[in-house]
């Protein structure tokens, strides 16, 4: 097997799709691979977001949902694997319209959601996948957008902060 000089330990900067990589392949001969061609022909595309938002912008959720993956262009869709959201409880729940959701851009149904940011502490808590479609509605669409929301209307009360995690696939359709 061929071996490498000593090399310094890349950091997370070092970690962009087009970062070059250097594998061996079962006849022991070294190849160059980038980020990018190992999560799309191993990892099947797989990523992670996160979106602080702060207490003005959850009161707004549902009437100006805020975006936290951006639309991956055409022939590709975005299906969320699993999604939660970190509530820093200050000093009032959400009273109304608790229930947040990733629902992409233009789509009938949300792929994850739950009615959780009534939370009287300071939690994580994890978002339910939805599984309950009808034949008319849409989860995924192509070159649309991730957003985060809230299902039936504005919360009114609360004044706590919250930051969502996504993970998350690129699908090609």
């Amino acid at each position: 097997m061929p071996t490498i000089p000593q090399l310094p330990d890349a950091s997370s900067v070092d970690f962009t799709d087009g970062a070059t990589l250097i594998l061996n392949n079962t006849d022991n001969e070294a190849k160059e691979a980038t980020l990018l061609q190992l999560k799309e022909n191993y990892l099947c595309n797989v990523h992670c977001a996160s979106l602080f938002i702060q207490t003005a912008d959850v009161l707004q959720l549902n009437s100006t949902p805020l975006e936290i993956v951006a639309a991956p262009g055409a022939g590709y869709a975005i299906e969320v694997i699993s999604a939660s959201v970190n509530i820093d409880f200050n000093s009032a729940a959400y009273a109304t319209n608790t229930y947040i959701m990733a629902i992409t851009s233009g789509a009938t149904d949300e792929q994850y959601g739950a009615g959780i940011l009534n939370a009287t502490v300071s939690t994580i808590k994890k978002l339910q996948e939805v599984t309950t479609t009808t034949a008319t509605d849409t989860q995924l669409l192509d070159n649309a957008a991730l957003n985060i929301s809230v299902k039936t209307g504005d919360p009114v009360t609360g004044d706590s902060d919250i930051t969502v995690y996504v993970y998350y696939r690129i699908v090609e359709l």
